[in-house]
């Protein structure tokens, strides 16, 4: 009962979050969008879920940097953005 109990505490720490929680899988599609991603990208979560992360949230300019990125990701399991927290300005 261990993991289910750690999946309900997942949800609603994620579920509850002020900042927005996104997660993609290793295709760059969107697998987790909670409600501050909703509020901060304008899109709910069943807009955003299978969607691919760089054409929906990411600006046209730096899309092609973000996709050599994944395709790094993908070669190595590592990448300057990996396991880090992105603040980005428009």
């Amino acid at each position: 009962m261990r993991h289910q109990h750690d999946s309900k505490l997942f949800r609603s720490v994620v579920n509850t979050a002020r900042d927005a929680i996104l997660v993609m899988d290793t295709d760059g599609n969107i697998i987790l969008w909670n409600g501050a991603a909703t509020a901060m990208f304008g899109y709910d979560a069943d807009e955003a879920i299978g969607k691919d992360l760089h054409a929906l949230i990411v600006p046209k300019r730096f899309r092609s940097d973000a996709r050599q990125g994944m395709a790094v990701f993908r070669q190595n399991g590592t990448g300057k953005n990996i396991n880090k927290t992105i603040e980005q300005y428009f």
